[in-house]
């Protein structure tokens, strides 16, 4: 189910899959949107309730027009769902590829 989440001075467009499971939150890195995640969703929302959702300024999620903290970004997706604990995965930090000479 898709959903706009009111945070601090802004929106997110965030997906719930719903379902039993330790319920887990899919944050996608600094560059894409929560379509990342794809791949994957099946196979984690077998055995997950699977929260997704776009950072401000990236998918569907529009750009901040006030600063803003990622962290309570990620607070308000979990209050708006009614979550007082998840699991969150973030995707690794990718090094930048060296550089030829």
């Amino acid at each position: 189910m898709e959903s706009t989440v009111k945070a601090d001075g802004g929106e997110l467009r965030a997906e719930d899959t719903g379902g039993e499971g330790l319920p887990m939150v899919l944050v996608h890195p600094g560059v894409g949107d929560s379509t990342i995640w794809d791949p994957v969703l099946p196979a984690l929302a077998a055995r997950h309730r699977v929260i997704r959702y776009d950072a401000r300024g990236y998918g569907r999620s529009p750009a901040p027009s006030t600063p803003y903290s990622p962290a309570a970004d990620l607070s308000a997706a979990l209050d708006h769902f009614g979550l007082g604990r998840a699991r969150s995965w973030w995707p690794p930090v990718w090094a930048a590829p060296p550089r030829s000479a």
